[in-house]
């Protein structure tokens, strides 16, 4: 066999293979589903499918006991008026019902846990109103297909994640159709900005990246203006800026903000030039710093040749 076709086949293999993110977060292709020995060996208890069909999540999780799993997917496309075929809509319908209520039940049982001091991470350091480490209420979280989109969607995926790891019942599993989809590295990047206070956004994705070569197609400028991501992140971290009246802590409710994702990427690139001007004297060039204002840090990214600059 010549180097070429090894060469092509060692890459093929290597899209199969899941990658691990954090402490209890792996991500990965569709394809992880079929991997049993690996999912039992790291303990995986819950699965957030991104980007897939909601019908085409219920077919493969079918088999999946509803018991030892919770299964999330994110569809903003998914419509309950979705012409289906008879076998399809049960499937659907049976699929929802049963890990909505688990999902439910979840996040009642960690608020709970919480409020009377006995949650996993309270073991290690005592831990804060569970209102207080989420976007949403946890009783916004009563059904396992999630519609939204922007950064509500973004807001969700975080706060999924953190009930999750709050539970200690097992690690997580983010799966798309290929392990490579855009709308799946910036979800990932969102959370490691969002874990690491210290991190840039840019430091995330080339993170991510780092962890899964494939993802060589996925540019970092198409990701940054992925639809409600800026706006998700510099709401969530409090960052001083131009469009908001002012920062609104992770407990704060995104939709009750009155924020417009489109309207803000729209104010951002047009205000591109005037910023540039603005913080570009207090950036050295070819350097990325994970500290400083969202904008130094976009200005450092472009003179890295990271971003392309908006027109």
């Amino acid at each position: 066999m010549s180097f070429h076709h090894q060469f092509t086949l060692a890459s093929a293999r290597n899209q199969l293979i899941p990658q691990q993110l954090t402490n209890n977060v792996f991500f990965g292709p569709l394809n992880t589903l079929s991997q049993r020995e690996f999912i039992q060996e790291n303990c995986i208890r819950f699965f957030v499918a991104v980007g897939i069909p909601t019908k085409r999540v219920a077919q493969y999780c079918r088999d999946m006991p509803v018991q030892d799993c919770l299964v999330v997917n994110f569809d903003s496309e998914f419509s309950p008026q979705e012409p289906l075929s008879a076998p399809e809509a049960e499937l659907v319908s049976q699929y929802s019902q049963l890990h909505s209520a688990s999902l439910s039940q979840l996040a009642a049982n960690i608020a709970g846990d919480i409020a009377a001091g006995c949650s996993a991470d309270s073991r290690l350091t005592p831990q804060p109103e569970l209102d207080q480490q989420l976007h949403n209420s946890p009783a916004h979280y009563t059904c396992n297909i999630v519609t939204s989109q922007g950064a509500q969607k973004f807001a969700s995926f975080n706060d999924l994640l953190t009930i999750f790891k709050l539970s200690g019942s097992g690690n997580v599993l983010v799966f798309s159709s290929n392990g490579n989809d855009e709308d799946l590295v910036a979800l990932l990047s969102s959370h490691i900005v969002m874990t690491n206070s210290s991190a840039s956004l840019l430091e995330a994705f080339q993170h991510v990246k780092s962890l899964r070569p494939s993802i060589h197609q996925c540019q970092p400028d198409s990701v940054f203006w992925c639809q409600g991501l800026m706006e998700y992140l510099e709401g969530s971290r409090a960052y001083k800026n131009p469009f908001y009246d002012g920062g609104m802590s992770p407990a704060s409710s995104l939709s009750a903000a009155g924020l417009s994702s489109s309207a803000f990427v729209t104010k951002r690139r047009n205000s591109w030039s005037s910023d540039w001007e603005e913080e570009c004297s207090n950036v050295a060039p070819g350097t990325i710093s994970a500290s400083g204002t969202p904008k130094a840090r976009k200005i450092a990214a472009v003179r890295a040749g990271n971003i392309v600059q908006p027109q």
